[in-house]
């Protein structure tokens, strides 16, 4: 678990708000989202070799440790070992899994992809660029386009920025973070239903996230279109562009088939739902499968087995066996 500060959300998402809420990410949770968007882009984890994902995880649990009430902070070998550029770059990833499973928590985002990298993507300024919509702290950095364009089940957008630091709070970067998220206007002419700014505070025990959606109406900014299925494809790259994972072991859990492998270790596998892998392959909305993801967060991980697993509204799973 780490504790969260969470404001400004508004509309259906008001009862979102909160002072120091349990946010519950496990290791196991965070190591996921780590391996799935803490890079810039997820073809590149290909492109350096499927090692790749074993580093993101491996990354993950040297650096982060659970204590003993389930919440989570840096470990000594962070704290004590590693020089500042070292910990900059953990940070970041960090900072990037954090919020993937900070928005897969609160507002049901299955899938989170880098803006610029998505396939097609088309970024249109309309104007110039927007001063941020709500300034808390001061920052003059130029604002440029947020990392991440997220979809719920019902396909409405979220934007979102993060920003990790293990040195203690930004307020300036959190600034920064609003101010990137303003800048959009809409994807694929939908206004964003939220524009997640957010900030990880690692230097403290458990990990502090401030989580803020500066969300107001503007007619001016960056429209985003992107043509859904090859979102889903570019999400689910790692998968359906490596054969490998078609012959992948199966194993059933929770009544539904996974396809897994093992990832650097002698007992932790990661993996796909194989309608979910099949459905894109074949450029098939995975809709069903993932409703029963969504539709069932809750109780797949619940306490009783998120101990040796973790698995996502997006049907990737991650397992100790």
């Amino acid at each position: 678990m780490i504790k969260a500060d969470i404001s400004r959300f508004s509309g259906a998402y008001t009862t979102l708000n909160a002072v120091g809420r349990n946010l519950d990410i496990s290791l196991q949770d965070l190591a996921r989202s780590v391996m799935m968007v803490g890079q810039a882009g997820i073809m590149d984890v290909f492109h350096l070799g499927f090692w790749r994902l074993a580093c993101l995880l491996s990354m993950t649990y040297a650096h982060v440790t659970e204590d003993n009430s389930g919440y989570l902070k840096l470990s000594d070998t962070f704290i004590n070992r590693l020089e500042m550029s070292e910990k900059i770059s953990v940070s970041y990833h960090l900072g990037m899994g954090f919020v993937r499973a900070s928005v897969e928590i609160l507002l049901g985002v299955p899938w989170l992809v880098h803006t610029k990298r998505m396939t097609g993507v088309i970024l249109s300024p309309t104007g110039v660029q927007l001063p941020p919509k709500v300034k808390l702290y001061a920052n003059n950095k130029p604002a440029r386009i947020p990392d991440l364009v997220g979809f719920d089940v019902a396909r409405r957008p979220h934007i979102v920025e993060a920003k990790g630091y293990s040195s203690g709070r930004n307020d300036a970067e959190l600034q920064h973070a609003i101010y990137q998220v303003s800048q959009v206007v809409s994807v694929n002419n939908l206004p964003p239903a939220t524009r997640i700014a957010a900030f990880y505070d690692m230097s403290t025990d458990p990990i502090q996230g401030q989580i803020i959606d500066p969300d107001e109406e503007q007619d001016s900014g960056v429209k985003i279109t992107v043509e859904f299925m090859d979102y889903l494809r570019d999400y689910y790259s790692v998968f359906v562009n490596q054969s490998e994972w078609f012959q992948a072991r199966t194993i059933e859990r929770f009544g539904r088939n996974f396809k897994i492998r093992a990832i650097g270790t002698p007992n932790l596998y990661f993996g796909i739902d194989s309608e979910v892998l099949e459905n894109i392959s074949e450029r098939r909305n995975p809709e069903k499968a993932i409703r029963f993801f969504s539709d069932n967060f809750l109780e797949l991980n619940a306490s009783k087995v998120k101990e040796t697993i973790s698995v996502g509204r997006d049907g990737i799973i991650l397992l100790t066996q």
